[in-house]
Formats: structure tokens, C-alpha cells, sequence
């Protein structure tokens, strides 16, 4: 073989261990984050019930009734290389045609989530019980990007939240005696309610109150 040639086979061999390198290095600093989810039920005493956090619920045990307090929970995990600034959790949803979203900031929230590390949080359960038709229900990143749970396991703990008691209640302002009533109840999350906007025909619900999983969230 000509020197020409062993050289060009010596450059095409270093380019592609360069390039692999170069991919190899892209991987370990891609975004990688999981989610989880589930409801979380801790013990409290009876006369907790109206000041505790979570909502509570009667628990039968042998012959006497406890009292827990449920909430739902979410932990994400940076499985990548590349720090990530977790603002809040994301409930986007559908009602009377319009989207709407709650962005809620538990404690840790916001929070700087390093590589291998991850972070543990909790919201009351009322967040979800006022989303009819949920189109996102996950957490939202500092660049407004988007991380859900896998479906199967959002669907099973917004079902199981949804069939829990629930603290939200129909109200009316005291000098509107015939006005409209809505419904709400008391946050002890931080937290903000979108504008509520029409929603378009990319925006479908994966979960329907009443009538289960349904369609496909873009």
C-alpha cells in the first residue's frame, strides 16, 4: 500500500474515533430526567383534619376509624449529564373548550437537580380534582420544557386521587347571593392559574373525569 493510501485510511480511521467520541460526550451531556408518581397517605389525628396539608381520609382498622392525609407526589431523577432547573409542577387541562394550567411550587421547587441526583415533592390532591380533562400532568424546567411520568402510571394515580375525598367545594361571594358559584378550596401549595385560552385540536385529554383514559396527549 502507497504511503497516500495509508495515510487516508489513517485520517478516516482517526475521524470516525473523533466522531464517536464527540457522540459519546453529546450522550453523557444530554437532558435524561425521570418522573414518578404516586399518592402518599400519612397518619394524622383527628383534630389535624382541618389544618393539615393533605386531604384527609377516614381509614377503617380493626373496630376504630384513623385518620391519614393523602397527597400526590412526584420525584424526578437526572439520569443525564447537564444540570436541570425544575420551576414547577404542570397540570394543563380542558374545560368548556379553553385550556387552562396550574403551575404549582412545593417545597423543594424551584431546584437545580445535578447529574445523578434527584428530588422529592408533594402537591395536594385538589389540583387535580379541578382539572376535568387532563392534557399534562407532569414537571416544567427553567427553558419551559416539559417531563411527564409514563402514561400508565399518571392515568393510575389521577384515577386513585380522583376517587379519594376531595376538599374542593362549590362557593359564592357573600354579596352575590344569586351569582354563579365555582368551585375551590384552600391552597397551602404555591401556586398560579394560567389564562385560559381556546383549546386547539392538538390538545386532547389523556384522562377524562367520569370516563377514564381517553385519546392522546400531543
Amino acid at each position: 500500500m502507497s504511503i497516500e493510501g495509508t495515510l487516508s485510511l489513517y485520517g478516516a480511521a482517526l475521524a470516525t474515533v473523533l466522531a464517536l467520541g464527540q457522540l459519546i460526550s453529546w450522550w453523557g451531556r444530554r437532558v435524561n430526567l425521570e418522573v414518578v408518581t404516586g399518592i402518599t397517605r400519612g397518619a394524622i389525628d383527628e383534630g389535624e383534619r382541618k389544618s393539615s396539608r393533605g386531604t384527609p381520609v377516614r381509614v377503617r382498622r380493626g373496630d376504630g376509624d384513623f385518620w391519614e392525609e393523602a397527597l400526590v407526589a412526584i420525584e424526578v431523577r437526572n439520569r443525564g449529564g447537564t444540570p436541570v432547573q425544575i420551576v414547577a409542577i404542570l397540570i394543563e387541562f380542558i374545560e368548556d373548550g379553553k385550556v387552562s394550567s396550574f403551575q404549582v411550587f412545593p417545597d423543594p421547587l424551584p431546584s437545580v437537580l445535578q447529574p445523578g441526583t434527584r428530588i422529592e415533592c408533594s402537591i395536594q390532591k385538589e389540583f387535580l380534582d379541578l382539572a376535568p380533562a387532563i392534557v399534562f400532568f407532569g414537571v416544567v424546567d427553567a427553558l419551559g420544557r416539559r417531563f411527564a411520568p409514563a402514561r400508565s402510571e399518571s392515568v393510575a394515580v389521577i384515577s386513585a386521587a380522583w376517587t379519594l375525598p376531595t376538599r374542593v367545594g362549590m362557593y359564592r361571594r357573600r354579596d352575590e347571593s344569586h351569582g354563579e358559584t365555582v368551585s375551590a378550596f384552600q391552597m397551602k401549595d404555591r401556586a398560579q392559574m394560567s389564562t385560559s385560552r381556546p383549546a386547539s385540536r392538538r390538545a386532547r385529554p389523556f384522562i377524562v373525569k367520569g370516563r377514564g383514559v381517553s385519546g392522546k396527549s400531543p
